[in-house]
């Protein structure tokens, strides 16, 4: 019905504006859940929170590997082997620039190297 009577367009805009605000919220929260574990000296969380951006329906694959890619090169600065195999996984899909590419890749081989199977 709504399409005869040209209200369908108006309708659909509405419910992508409702779901974007949505997705932002969220990702608000998300990001002031992490910093509180950051400043609590959790390292395992840049791999969840990582992990939960990537886990989301809202934003395209494109937007949510940007913005997983923060995460997940934290974490695999402090050396945790989840972060570097995501990351490296990443890096494989071109979601990053040229530069986080050859660090993703660098971290991956050193993990590697120490027998970390997950690194490969």
């Amino acid at each position: 019905m709504s399409k005869l009577l040209g209200v369908a367009p108006i309708c659909d805009t509405l419910e992508a504006e409702k779901s974007k605000a949505s997705a932002d919220a969220r990702l608000k929260a998300d990001k002031r859940e992490f910093n509180s574990k950051v400043k609590s000296g959790d390292t395992v969380d840049d791999t969840m929170m990582g992990q939960k951006t990537m886990n989301r329906r809202d934003p395209p694959m494109q937007e949510r590997q940007r913005l997983a890619c923060p995460y997940w090169l934290e974490g695999t600065r402090k050396g945790n082997v989840s972060s570097t195999s995501n990351l490296s996984q990443l890096s494989l899909k071109n979601g990053l620039s040229e530069y986080e590419q050859k660090e993703g890749f660098d971290r991956a081989e050193r993990c590697t190297a120490k027998g970390e199977l997950r690194c490969q």
